[in-house]
């Protein structure tokens, strides 16, 4: 996987993997890491995880599933804008918000 990973938060991709296994002890996906890469159709999140950036994910267009696991508190404004064949989604219990436009197409 072609991440960089910067004191637990990952800042940059440049794969063009379509199953991503996010690794242990990242905490953090930043904002807009993920947009676009529309070859992305499954995301294994680790349990680390507590937060993901604004639009981390938009226009991954093939994303079918997102689980998230309980540690997840923080979700950006439109982190899933325009994944437009998700069919599963799982959302952290933690959530208190769930932001602007995370889903919308």
């Amino acid at each position: 996987m072609s991440f960089t990973i910067e004191n637990g938060v990952i800042t940059q991709y440049s794969g063009s993997e379509t199953h991503l296994i996010i690794p242990d002890g990242v905490i953090r996906i930043d904002d807009n890491v993920f947009e676009g890469h529309t070859e992305i159709q499954t995301v294994t999140f680790p349990e680390s995880l507590t937060e993901i950036g604004k639009e981390a994910f938009m226009g991954c267009s093939s994303l079918k599933s997102i689980e998230l696991s309980d540690n997840v508190t923080s979700i950006g404004s439109r982190a899933f804008y325009q994944c437009h064949s998700l069919e599963k989604v799982r959302l952290s219990k933690n959530l208190t918000i769930i932001p602007d436009q995370c889903f919308m197409e």
